[in-house]
């Protein structure tokens, strides 16, 4: 040995037990996606073949008629565009729709008529992703694989998170990137490493792209760094600090750059059909009636009893050991608290939407209540001794949110669930496509919608672009007058489901005297101008 060297000899064993370790967890890891491939299968072996139907049929349809016109339009990016001719020429502004055109390329490959499959498969293996990095995050501080796995089978287990996890919205995507971006910002802030600073603000970034909610975690976390770098200077080199900089400024101008593409595309092409405003709550008495529909209508569907218990076990924990949390895992407690503020800002300004829409919660608050998760994982890792204990007892909890959470997942999946389904309308329209192709309705042929509101759910289901002009009793327009509207927006036929059809009739006897019956059948009636 050179006496003069500072280099010091790797000692065999330790070696040794580096590469037993690694090995470990290794098998650990693989162990991960063997877990999720399985629960992949038995959470959507069924849905991951169905169209838009369900809870938000309307907002899951506007999806996934994105990725059928970027396919069939030329994979124009910057110009999106869905079935409906409600906005010129069907195009839309709508937020960076990086899902609806990775799913159109998988259409490339397994074909058009599997873009719906590919669109839920990609939602899902993304959502997973998320999972397997928080699994990582746990696992290397804890080397515990109940532990480390606990994380993504709790957001499996939320009946809300698991259900668009699995079909077109972007709510369940955005927060999985945010997750991936939560195990290289912690990472960062244990090792310093200027790669790691960018990789999580990237990806903070493209979260906020995909969901502009998410932008309260790229916020949370720029936050913390200017705040920590404040009190301790040399917290930073000089170097992070500039990328820090760069980093924020560059995510904050990408999504301001982009939504304000977005106002200019919906003003250009007369488009509403995807949200760009705020959505503020208004009053006391809005207040009032959003804390009603969470008690009554909400609650149980963002998270089963058994989460509940945890996650007031988390805060509880949270609270006892807050100083522990602050002198030990410092970048996590901040982080709870910064993203605390965020959400209750995004409270301010968009909580009216959270009257009607169930995911609206997810992208917002769901990463505060996984950091209070992984800090309750932490503490318990580090204040229970006892091996048994610490693998019993998250195989119990492991076993508890799979059970009620497939339950409650299976019960969204239902043709009839709770109130809900009063209000789906796809059942009519299954099969469409096929029976007006057997019709020889052509592929290229234009549809007035006279049932339904949704601007695009049986657009979707029949495969054709179009116009939806519902009827109601109130609203039940003269015969003329649609034979009149389809020939000032060229469109080729009227369906209609059967019931309003029997409507119609009766209200207009004079209706088949200007329209021919193409298809009749128990579902709809398609009707072709004379």
């Amino acid at each position: 040995m050179n006496v003069f060297t500072t280099e010091k000899v790797a000692d065999p064993e330790s070696l040794q037990e580096t590469k037993a370790l690694r090995k470990k967890r290794n098998i650990m890891l693989l162990a991960f996606w063997a877990v999720f491939i399985g629960l992949g299968i038995l959470f959507y072996h069924k849905s991951v073949f169905f169209l838009p139907r369900g809870i938000h049929e309307w907002a899951q349809a506007d999806r996934l008629a994105l990725a059928m016109q970027f396919y069939d339009r030329g994979f124009n990016f910057f110009k999106p565009a869905t079935y409906s001719l409600t906005s010129i020429d069907g195009i839309v502004g709508v937020e960076f729709p990086l899902q609806a055109y990775l799913a159109a390329l998988l259409g490339l490959v397994f074909g058009r008529g599997n873009i719906s499959v590919m669109f839920r498969v990609l939602d899902i293996l993304v959502a997973f992703t998320g999972f397997y990095f928080l699994f990582r995050l746990v696992l290397e501080k804890t080397n515990n694989f109940w532990l480390a796995i606990l994380p993504g089978i709790f957001m499996l287990g939320s009946p809300v998170f698991a259900y668009y996890a699995g079909n077109y919205l972007p709510d369940p995507f955005s927060t999985a990137i945010v997750f991936i971006g939560f195990y290289f910002f912690f990472r960062f802030t244990e090792k310093r490493q200027t790669k790691d600073l960018g990789i999580s603000f990237a990806l903070f970034t493209l979260a906020g792209l995909v969901k502009t909610t998410s932008c309260i975690f790229l916020l949370s976390a720029a936050g913390f760094l200017l705040f920590i770098s404040y009190l301790q200077p040399a917290y930073l080199t000089l170097k992070q600090k500039l990328t820090l900089l760069a980093c924020t400024l560059m995510g904050l101008g990408v999504v301001a750059g982009y939504t304000f593409y977005n106002r200019y595309l919906n003003s250009k092409y007369q488009a509403w059909i995807f949200l760009a405003d705020i959505k503020p709550i208004k009053d006391g008495e809005m207040l009032s009636y959003i804390r009603h529909r969470y008690f009554d209508v909400w609650r149980f569907e963002y998270f089963t009893r058994f989460q509940y218990l945890l996650i007031y076990a988390s805060i509880l924990l949270f609270l006892v050991f807050i100083i522990s949390h602050f002198r030990k895992r410092l970048p996590y407690a901040a982080m709870v608290l910064i993203s605390f503020v965020g959400g209750t800002f995004f409270f301010v300004l968009m909580g009216s939407q959270l009257i009607d829409h169930d995911y609206y919660i997810i992208s917002a608050y769901y990463p505060i209540v996984m950091l209070l998760l992984l800090l309750a994982i932490f503490q318990f890792a580090a204040s229970v001794r006892n091996k048994y204990l610490l693998s019993v007892v998250p195989v119990g909890l492991c076993i508890g949110l799979l059970f009620s959470g497939l339950k409650y997942h299976n019960y969204r999946l239902d043709e009839r669930y709770k109130s809900f389904s009063d209000y789906y309308s796809y059942p009519w329209m299954m099969n469409g496509a096929d029976i007006i192709k057997a019709a020889g309705v052509e592929k290229d042929a234009r549809l007035l919608v006279l049932s339904g509101k949704s601007p695009n759910l049986a657009l979707v289901y029949f495969d054709r672009q179009g116009f939806v002009w519902g009827i109601t009793d109130e609203n039940m327009p003269e015969s003329l007058a649609i034979k009149q509207k389809m020939g000032e927006m060229d469109l080729q036929y009227a369906l209609i489901n059967k019931p309003d059809f029997e409507k119609l009739l009766n209200a207009r006897p004079d209706l088949m005297e200007l329209f021919e019956a193409v298809v009749q059948n128990k579902q709809f009636v398609v009707l072709r101008p004379l």
